[in-house]
Order: structure tokens, then C-alpha cells, then sequence
């Protein structure tokens, strides 16, 4: 398989600078240049796997999406020999379930209904299951619509909007929640799986 190789542009963040004073100076002749600080040319590496680890969290939510299509197919129309071929099954799991219009969100609140109404799952579990869900659509957002570049002094660095503009550092402890609320958000709709 070949790595596709497309147009990105690293960003990066230095220290402020007061530009009136910096002004000042080469006005005085006191400085003849400003320094805007240096860049660390190593951070690329960061920065690349944190853009990695970015279109791991985006693929990873539509795989968890596609299973939440499968189990409200399932629910709707229930596997048997008659109904694998059904036209109708195919019609809604291709023309519906798929359109933009069935967000996210609408098939997160059906999975919950289904869970609750069925009891797929069981107290602590179900309880986790909304949040678990909602956090992965969160995770998956920040990833697609924000910026991720490197600020001097503190790293990789992802900015995004969320009800104002907000910004996470991409520390090895923050990235290890994210694999937490991944893996439970898998791991639970993997349990409904098996039982519809």
C-alpha cells in the first residue's frame, strides 16, 4: 500500500513578542534586528504523530458510527434467511441510515433507546454509555475541525472551537483518555452487538 502524500503545513507558536518596544529599539538604533525566537526543526516529528494520532481518533469514530448503523439495521429488521436479501433492510441501511441527515447524533439517541428499552446493557454500563458516546463525537470533532500545531514550551498543542475557543495539550496523558473513552465506546457497543 502506498503512503498517499498530500499538502499540510506545520504551524508553530513562539513566545509574544512586544512589538512597540521592539519598535522603539531599532527606531533608537539601540537593535538593529528582532528576535522572533528559534525553531526547534525536531518538533516535525511531534507534530506528524499527533496529525497521525488525529486521523486515528477521526477513523476510529466512523467505525464505531458504522457500527451503531449496524445495530439499528439489526434492531429494525432482525436477521433471518428471508430477511438477509430483503429490499427493504438494504433500502434503509443504504438510503437512510446513511443520508447526512441521520447524524450522529440521532443514531447515538436510537442506540440509547434500544439499550434502554431491550436492557442490553446493565447499571453502571448503560449509565456510561451516553457520555461514552457523546465524548468520542467530541474527541472526533475537536480532531477534524481544529488545528493542531506547536507552541514553544509546551508542546503539541490542539485548538478548536466548543462553545468558545479552547485549546488541549496533546500530553501522553491526555492522548491515553482519549484511548480510554475510545476503547469503552468500542467495547460497549461491541456488548450490544452480541446480543441483538
Amino acid at each position: 500500500m502506498k503512503k498517499i502524500d498530500l499538502p499540510i503545513y506545520r504551524q508553530f507558536a513562539t513566545q509574544s513578542i512586544d512589538l512597540e518596544e521592539a519598535y522603539k529599539d531599532l527606531a533608537s538604533g539601540k537593535k538593529k534586528s528582532v528576535p522572533f525566537g528559534t525553531i526547534d526543526l525536531s518538533v516535525g516529528k511531534d507534530l506528524d504523530q499527533a496529525r497521525i494520532n488525529g486521523g486515528l481518533i477521526i477513523w476510529s469514530a466512523i467505525c464505531l458510527e458504522q457500527k451503531l448503523e449496524s445495530i439499528i439495521t439489526a434492531y429494525i429488521f432482525p436477521k433471518t434467511e428471508q430477511s438477509e436479501g430483503h429490499k427493504g433492510r438494504h433500502f434503509f441501511s443504504d438510503r437512510i441510515i446513511k443520508a447526512d441527515h441521520f447524524s450522529y447524533a440521532v443514531k447515538k439517541n436510537l442506540i440509547i433507546a434500544i439499550v434502554h428499552d431491550d436492557s442490553l446493557l446493565d447499571g453502571r454500563d448503560k449509565d456510561r454509555l451516553p457520555a461514552v458516546l457523546k465524548k468520542v463525537m467530541e474527541f472526533r470533532n475537536m480532531f477534524a475541525h481544529g488545528d493542531i500545531m506547536f507552541e514553544d514550551g509546551i508542546g503539541c498543542i490542539l485548538r478548536f472551537w466548543s462553545g468558545g475557543p479552547k485549546k488541549e495539550v496533546l500530553t501522553d496523558e491526555y492522548l491515553e483518555n482519549i484511548e480510554e473513552c475510545f476503547r469503552s465506546a468500542h467495547n460497549l457497543i461491541d456488548q450490544i452487538i452480541s446480543k441483538i
